[in-house]
C-alpha cells in the first residue's frame, strides 16, 4: 500500500471482518462468497493482521511500513532505521497465520528515526485514531453492501471522513441507489451519507 489512509482501511477491514463477515455473508446472502470476494477478504484479513502487529510493536513505526498481501505472500515496502528493524518487520509478517513468504523491500534509513515532541505525538495519535474510526466505518458499510445480493457492492466505492459516508460508483436503478444509501445510513456511528451513485441502465 502506498498511503497511510489505505493502510488504515485494510486494518479496519480486518477488525470489522473478524465479527461481521461470516454472519453477514451467511445471513443476508444465504450462500458462500464467490472466489473474488473470498480472495478480497482473505488478503485483507492477513494484511490487517500484519498491520496490527506492526502497529502494536514498540520497535516499528506503522507510518513508515506499507503492507500488501497476495495469498500467502506478504510484501513490505517503506523505510526503517536499522537492519534489525527490517528483519523484525519480516519476522512479524511471517508470524501471521497464512503467510509463508515475505518479499522484504524495506530500505534502511538511519535518519528515519526523528525525535518528536509530546504535542506532535499527541496530534499524530489523535489523527490516527480518528482515521482508524473513519476507515472502520467505511469497511463496515462496504461489507454490508457486499452482503446484500440486490446491491452491486463491488462496483461501489465507500469513503468516510468525520463519520460522513460518501458513496460513488454505478448501480442499475434508482431503487438500488436508494437501497445502498439506506444501508449506509443504518450503519452504526454514521452521521450522514452523501449518495453520489450514478444510475446506469444495462
Amino acid at each position: 500500500m502506498k498511503t497511510v489512509a489505505k493502510t488504515l482501511s485494510v486494518l479496519a477491514v480486518s477488525i470489522a471482518a473478524a465479527s461481521a463477515v461470516p454472519t453477514a455473508m451467511a445471513g443476508d446472502r444465504g450462500q458462500e462468497m464467490n472466489e473474488k470476494e473470498s480472495h478480497y477478504f482473505s488478503n485483507g484479513w492477513r494484511e490487517g493482521k500484519i498491520e496490527a502487529a506492526v502497529l502494536f510493536n514498540e520497535h516499528l513505526n506503522p507510518f513508515d511500513i506499507d503492507v500488501e498481501v497476495n495469498r500467502d505472500v506478504a510484501y513490505l515496502v517503506g523505510s526503517v532505521s536499522s537492519d534489525i528493524e527490517k528483519d523484525l518487520a519480516e519476522q512479524v509478517a511471517l508470524s501471521v497465520e497464512g503467510i509463508s513468504q515475505v518479499e522484504n523491500k524495506l530500505t534502511v534509513n538511519q535518519d528515519a528515526a526523528k525525535a518528536e515532541s509530546r504535542s506532535e505525538r499527541r496530534i499524530k495519535d489523535s489523527e490516527f485514531v480518528k482515521s482508524v474510526k473513519d476507515a472502520t466505518l467505511a469497511a463496515q458499510v462496504k461489507m454490508k453492501l457486499l452482503a446484500n445480493s440486490n446491491v452491486s457492492g463491488l462496483k461501489i466505492d465507500v469513503d468516510t471522513k468525520d463519520q460522513v459516508v460518501e458513496l460513488k460508483g454505478e448501480v442499475p436503478s434508482n431503487a438500488a441507489k436508494e437501497l445502498a444509501g439506506r444501508i449506509a445510513e443504518n450503519t452504526e456511528d454514521v452521521r450522514d451519507v452523501r449518495n453520489k451513485l450514478k444510475v446506469v441502465n444495462s
